[in-house]
């Protein structure tokens, strides 16, 4: 039998992302009142009290909390791109709910086992981001390019109705261990769903070592990041 253990009360229309911090104690909420904009929420998990509350723009694709439970990281997708990918990355304090960083044109953010970085994706390129420098306007949190799409060459995936596409990069996830980069790359429309590439790279040299094919079903561009098993 179904029980509530604790009731959260304060959001007028359905959840979209929703993240627990890594030690247990808060829990962030958005819901997305209208296609062009979001609201925010922390809340005690111990009294289902709110903390804060922010507003966004756009739809939440991704919610992530940094390791410490310091920061966390969204993905907003403009109502332009209803069916495209996030298009901006946002990166905001749990403490205050203030804005510590914004990326235009980034998705897919996603932090180091260690918390010292994080890694996105634009259509042509990865970057990562020093997670210190948010907080030191000497460095303002520079992105760095990490890797890129030159000389790479998508495998042709076979199948009726089958469309190779531009390849893009789709998502970034980082290896449990923090010594391996997992990312997706957006290579063929199947009409429907997508394929995807996943390329494995080394986090600090980028160099590759590993590569798989991944053919999904019909969903945001149809690929998700995937899970990583510790």
């Amino acid at each position: 039998m179904h029980r509530d253990v604790l009731e959260f009360r304060g959001h007028g229309s359905g959840i979209s992302a929703l993240a627990f911090s890594p030690d247990g104690r808060w829990v962030i909420s958005f819901e997305n009142p209208s296609d062009d904009s979001s609201v925010g929420k922390l809340w005690d998990r111990a009294t289902g009290e709110e903390r804060w509350t922010l507003e966004a723009t756009g739809t939440i694709d991704t919610l992530e909390f940094s390791p410490d439970g310091s920061q966390f990281l969204i993905n907003n997708q403009d109502a332009r791109w209803r069916y495209g990918p996030p298009n901006n990355l946002l990166i905001y304090s749990e403490e205050s709910g203030k804005k510590l960083g914004e990326y235009p044109d980034l998705h897919s953010g996603s932090f180091s086992p260690d918390g010292k970085w994080i890694a996105a994706v634009d259509d042509t390129n990865v970057y990562r981001i020093d997670v210190a420098g948010l907080n030191d306007p000497t460095r303002k949190g520079r992105r760095q390019p990490f890797c890129d799409l030159r000389g790479y060459k998508p495998p042709q995936v076979q199948g009726e109705g089958v469309e190779q596409t531009t390849p893009g990069f789709a998502w970034c996830r980082y290896s449990p261990d923090g010594k391996s980069l997992f990312i997706g790359i957006y290579i063929a429309n199947l009409h429907p769903g997508h394929a995807c590439q996943v390329i494995v790279r080394d986090a600090v040299t980028g160099r590759q070592t590993g590569q798989a094919l991944i053919e999904e079903g019909w969903g945001s561009l149809g690929i998700s990041p995937l899970p990583i098993s510790p």
